[in-house]
């Protein structure tokens, strides 16, 4: 509950990127929820269960249906040349990542890359997707507060 408030508080989107908050029945609305325009659904621990994909739910109050972060580009292979300055505040450090397919892995890399204060991150082909469910859960919250840019065949300009 709490990453979702933080990111949510610190978000840089001017919208409310939560579009629902499904918490888990007789589980308590929070306070901070009052400030946003969200659509709570109370959903049963067999449904929480198949939603996080988790074996055990006594850890989940509640997941955030969202939408996806500007921060985030998909660049398809039409564009041959990118002037990367497009996406990221600085190329000063970027992290470029190849293959990683553990979306765990992938999640800490990202969550990494925040806390050291990186610029952001290009997933070439064979990266999983950073907003699968294990990624989202590994990067605490690093996947919304990063630009994040994944492609193919392309040439980066600086």
């Amino acid at each position: 509950m709490m990453e979702i408030y933080r990111f949510q508080r610190s978000s840089q989107e001017k919208t409310v990127i939560i579009d629902c908050l499904l918490l888990l029945e007789k589980a308590e609305v929070p306070e901070w929820i009052d400030g946003f325009s969200v659509r709570i659904v109370e959903v049963s621990s067999v449904v929480m269960k198949k939603l996080s994909g988790m074996q055990s739910t006594e850890s989940i109050e509640a997941i955030a249906l969202m939408r996806m972060p500007t921060s985030f580009s998909d660049i398809d292979s039409e564009e041959k040349e990118v002037n990367c300055k497009t996406w990221f505040p600085s190329l000063h450090r970027v992290l470029v990542l190849d293959g990683v397919q553990d979306p765990g892995n992938l999640g800490t890399l990202l969550r990494s890359a925040r806390a050291f204060g990186w610029n952001g991150a290009f997933l070439l082909p064979g990266c999983c997707d950073p907003f699968n469910e294990k990624a989202l859960r590994a990067s605490r919250g690093a996947s919304f507060q990063l630009p994040i840019v994944s492609g193919t065949g392309i040439i980066l300009n600086p």
